[in-house]
């Protein structure tokens, strides 16, 4: 069977390094300024960090969310010292938030994931106890506030690592600038609150001294990455020209992200604890899209089994040319039909037909871009859900091996799905599928 590759693998190099999770760039746009980001990553890799930067949230700015990310999470960045003596730690102290996932990863200055913690992998303090048990079930007997602890090695990872401890790894050429660097992503998704209790960071040198992050002296060069992280995201930089946008299909097809495959990309700022797949739409095709599958049960879900498919599930639609998120159907505010599937309809302003709501059992997103990228994210999925991504090898048939939780897609003319309204979803979808045939 030959393998598929998700359009992600084919947004422009250039592109996916500066965008692919964290959103350090949206490429395209014109803010009628010199580009500030073509050498971003350069500058990146000259800046000093004596003592590095205290969190600061990026990917959002007011009611936009930028670069492929998700509008039900929030992220923040910290940096680590530039160069740290290999005794020197970063230690983290937090307290486990009311969401329903958060996690700490690690970065090298090029992006690519050194190691990360999960939530249900962080061991609570003395006295504490965590609420997320394992992948997929959160304790609705213990409340959040409980603390942890832990720690970030600037070595390799041991054979036996103690708890909490995230390890930077060795740096393979020190004569690399980015290879100095080391970011930290904290993820919360879901969060009850706006006002998300960010984990504390002490930097503890070799000699017994230790410094507060959110007093770091290294102000200026803290303001200038996040300068260079907000230019990038608001899209001011002609980068996308690197390449061609991903090419789409009639029907779209869904394809999964295999980010260690040899002919990927490499994984940059990925997130480990998800599973991508996406397909690119194309207006030429048609009016609107619909895509519809089978739902996985997720934590937190009303009636679900105590032992859910999924952490979280989530469809993105995401302009391709500058990589800003046009919205997201959530697990939790996605209606469900008779037979447990989500029916999501991707169509311009214009183009909207009267019935693609909940009300008719619909959700409907947005399509601002003129070629649209549309992501299914499945986080943390259980390992008895034999139909999950991460059960999907790259040689495999997706829809084999998913069965009705791979997504089924066809275009469709809007007067065609207004004339069904009063049909089930099922049915609007077969009218639309047959009209297109």
């Amino acid at each position: 069977m030959m393998k598929t590759m998700s359009p992600l693998k084919h947004l422009p190099l250039k592109c996916l390094v500066l965008c692919v999770s964290l959103g350090l760039a949206a490429c395209g746009g014109d803010s009628g300024e010199e580009p500030v980001i073509d050498d971003g990553l350069d500058q990146f890799g000259d800046l000093e960090f004596s003592t590095g930067c205290d969190w600061r949230e990026i990917f959002r700015e007011g009611e936009q969310f930028y670069s492929l990310s998700d509008t039900a999470a929030r992220y923040w960045y910290a940096l680590a010292p530039t160069e740290p003596d290999a005794a020197d730690q970063l230690h983290f102290e937090g307290r486990y938030p009311d969401a329903r996932y958060f996690s700490l990863h690690v970065y090298d200055g090029f992006l690519l994931a050194k190691d990360a913690r999960a939530d249900y992998r962080l061991s609570p303090d003395f006295g504490s106890f965590n609420p997320f048990l394992d992948k997929t079930r959160k304790s609705a007997l213990i409340a959040a506030g409980g603390s942890y602890t832990g720690t970030v090695a600037f070595t390799a990872r041991p054979g036996l690592p103690p708890q909490n401890t995230i390890y930077r790894g060795d740096r393979v050429d020190e004569t690399e600038p980015l290879q100095r660097q080391t970011l930290l992503i904290y993820r919360s998704y879901v969060p009850a609150t706006q006002t998300v209790d960010l984990p504390d960071l002490v930097l503890a040198r070799a000699d017994g001294t230790e410094i507060d992050l959110a007093q770091t002296p290294d102000t200026e060069a803290c303001a200038r990455i996040d300068e260079l992280f907000r230019a990038y995201q608001r899209g001011e930089s002609d980068s996308f020209e690197a390449g061609d946008p991903p090419l789409a299909a009639d029907p779209p097809r869904f394809e999964i992200y295999y980010p260690l495959d040899e002919d990927a990309l490499p994984p940059l700022v990925y997130n480990i604890h998800i599973r991508y797949m996406s397909t690119t739409l194309e207006p030429d095709f048609g009016g609107l899209m619909l895509m519809r599958a089978r739902a996985p049960s997720y934590t937190g879900q009303g009636g679900a089994l105590s032992s859910p498919e999924v952490r979280f599930w989530s469809i993105c639609a995401n302009r391709v040319d500058n990589q800003f998120v046009d919205g997201c159907a959530v697990d939790q505010s996605t209606p469900l039909d008779e037979d447990g599937f989500f029916n999501v309809v991707v169509s311009t302003d214009e183009d909207r037909p009267a019935n693609a709501d909940v009300d008719n059992g619909f959700v409907w997103l947005h399509w601002k871009g003129d070629t649209e990228l549309l992501i299914y994210r499945m986080m943390l999925a259980a390992d008895s859900f034999a139909q999950s991504i991460d059960q999907v090898d790259p040689e495999d048939d997706p829809a084999s091996v998913m069965g009705d939780y791979f997504p089924q897609t066809t275009y469709c003319d809007r007067d065609v799905f207004e004339a069904s309204s009063g049909l089930s979803p099922a049915e609007v979808f077969a009218t639309c599928q047959a009209s297109a045939s």
